[in-house]
Parts: C-alpha cells; structure tokens; sequence
C-alpha cells in the first residue's frame, strides 16, 4: 500500500515537472515563432521549424535532469540512446509541427498565438508518452 502511494505520487510530480518545463519550453518556442513571424515577416510553418528546434534542444536536457530524472542516475539506456531517441522524436515532431500549426491557424482564423498554443497541446499529449519510454529508470529506481 505505502509502496503504491509513493509510486503515486513520483508519476504525479513527473507530469508536474513536465508540465512546468513543457510551459517554460513554449514561452522559448512561442517567442521564437512569433519573433520571426510577426517581426521579420518569415513564413509561419518555417518559423514553427526554428521554434521547434530551439525548444527542442533545450527540452532534452531539461527533462533529462529534471523532469524524469533518476534518483539514482542510473537509466535502461545510456545518454546516447536517449540522445537517439530524443532526437529522433524531436525530428518527428519538428517535421509535423508546421502542418498542425497550419491547420490550426486555419481553425483559429490565422490567430497564431491560439493556434500556437493548440498545436502545442496536441504535441505535449504524445511527446509525454514517447518521453516516459526514452528516459526510463532501472526497474529499482521505481519504487
């Protein structure tokens, strides 16, 4: 019982670290779009590509050391093969990115601070799942 109630609470304050570094992650992104968009004028779906990036650079260290991190630094798979998958979701997610954006600025009547944010919220759904499996603790860092 006290077991489960710990294992509770350890997935409760990863969605909350990932729901803080995910906010924190699109202000970066936002600011980044809505800098090349709005101020130099670049087309909304190659502002998303740099928005993207940048955010996703910054986010693989910040939800390695922070958001699924290991009490015990030990992982099933080393920083290359998180790296690996990191990044290989990170190109997944840049590359359809720009199409979500435009169908939501469609939606949204070409509101690209709203359609941003829906994008956004259709990506961190299945970022996180994706997320879990990449950073996995050693069975003995679970409980």
């Amino acid at each position: 019982m006290a077991i489960d109630v710990l294992k509770t609470r350890a997935r409760d304050s990863r969605v909350l670290r990932y729901v803080a570094v995910g906010g924190f992650l699109f202000l970066i992104d936002l600011g980044v779009v809505y800098t090349l968009v709005v101020g130099f004028g670049i087309n909304p779906g190659l502002g998303q590509l740099f928005g993207r990036t940048t955010g996703a650079l910054t986010g693989f260290f910040l939800h390695r050391n922070f958001t699924f991190r290991s009490p015990t630094g030990r992982y099933r798979v080393g920083m290359a093969g998180q790296g690996g998958g990191y990044i290989l979701l990170g190109i997944t997610t840049i590359l359809v990115s720009p199409f979500i954006l435009l169908a939501m600025l469609t939606i949204t009547n070409q509101r690209l601070v709203i359609a941003k944010f829906l994008t956004e919220v259709v990506i961190v759904v299945g970022n996180y799942l994706v997320l879990r499996l990449v950073f996995h603790h050693r069975e003995e860092d679970h409980g």
